[in-house]
């Protein structure tokens, strides 16, 4: 015979279930039971912060913060392509200026010690005065400036086209096809800056970051160079007042290709920077379209910059004949211009 089972049933119980169920569903679909409606939101961060409002009454100072810190790496990217520039102080263009001694320094046993793979260090007297320490590293020890070499160079008091160096800089040569420095080849220059001080006259800049430097040259009148800043300070004093410029993942790209009389120079700009002149926040800058300068001229004649700062607010600038640049606010992020203004390039430098 088969036992019987008797179920009784139990008033309440899956009423109760039911219910418990409901509530959880309903704390899931509220965010959670941990408290009750009158509880704060927790903002998320704000994106505005430590970035600069764009105004009426600071929108020229973004400008000239913007191309003087662009201008800046851009004159002295000219040297790397051959291109005429302006005869900068800066220290990144004291710096690339000794990328044109350096095959010398190989060839002429500079790179040339004992031990294959030995650092050799000799001094060289600057043409004012002062010397440069030179510690050459030739991975290969064949006298040339090949991929895997790399220089160090401490500037000690070192007297050149009337500015007087201190410092030292790093530069390695980490890929290279072709002959560097000739008409034809492409490189990968690392440099870094270490405190070095350029003073001209009362004016001083202390330049200190890394950049990484990639150049292509197909002849005497096609190169580029591309610029890749994670991290770069300048500072110092300008006319007796004091000054530092910031930038992160800023890049600059440089070309030169015939054009006009002979050869146009043209440069493209994207990245954030920061400056004293703008109580030191930070905007971005991007290209809208190139500038473009003929090889005579010191000022581009075309060209557009976009600058952004806090809660939508941009300023355009429009390269100009003449030297002239337009300067375009739009304050409240509207997409539309409301004010402008015209400046010399010479004053935005």
């Amino acid at each position: 015979m088969q036992k019987q089972t008797t179920h009784h049933h139990q008033p309440g119980r899956h009423s109760a279930l039911a219910a418990s169920i409901a509530l959880a569903l309903t704390l899931s679909a509220c965010g959670g039971g941990g408290g009750g409606a009158g509880d704060p939101v927790v903002p998320g961060p704000d994106p505005n912060l430590g970035k600069l409002s764009i105004t009426s009454s600071n929108y020229v100072a973004v400008a000239q913060t913007a191309v003087s810190s662009s201008l800046y790496f851009m004159d002295s990217a000219e040297l790397l392509v051959g291109a005429q520039a302006s005869d900068g102080k800066a220290p990144t263009r004291f710096a690339l200026a000794q990328l044109d001694r350096l095959p010398g320094w190989f060839a002429k046993g500079v790179g040339s010690p004992v031990v294959t793979g030995a650092v050799t260090t000799v001094s060289e007297a600057c043409a004012g005065g002062g010397r440069m320490d030179i510690s050459v590293d030739d991975k290969n020890n064949n006298g040339s400036f090949d991929a895997g070499d790399a220089i160090a160079i401490r500037a000690v008091n070192c007297i050149e086209s009337g500015s007087t160096m201190n410092g030292g800089m790093e530069m390695a040569l980490t890929s290279l096809t072709g002959v560097f420095g000739s008409s034809n080849y492409t490189a990968t220059v690392t440099m870094r800056l270490d405190k070095l001080t350029v003073v001209t006259g009362q004016d001083t800049a202390i330049g200190n970051g890394e950049m990484r430097m990639d150049t292509r040259v197909s002849g005497p009148y096609n190169s580029s160079v591309t610029i890749t800043v994670p991290s770069f300070t300048v500072a110092g004093t300008l006319g007796g007042v004091n000054y530092s410029n910031s930038l992160v993942g800023f890049q600059l790209t440089l070309g030169k290709a015939p054009g006009g009389t002979l050869y146009n120079v043209s440069v493209s700009i994207t990245g954030a920077l920061s400056g004293s002149m703008i109580e030191s926040k930070q905007i971005s800058v991007e290209t809208l379209a190139p500038l473009v300068r003929n090889w005579s001229a010191v000022d581009p004649s075309t060209g557009q910059l976009l600058i952004k700062g806090a809660a939508s607010s941009q300023l355009r600038i429009t390269a100009q004949a003449g030297g002239m640049a337009l300067l375009e606010l739009d304050a409240d992020g509207n997409g539309v211009f409301e004010s402008s203004t015209t400046r010399r390039w010479s004053d935005l430098r």
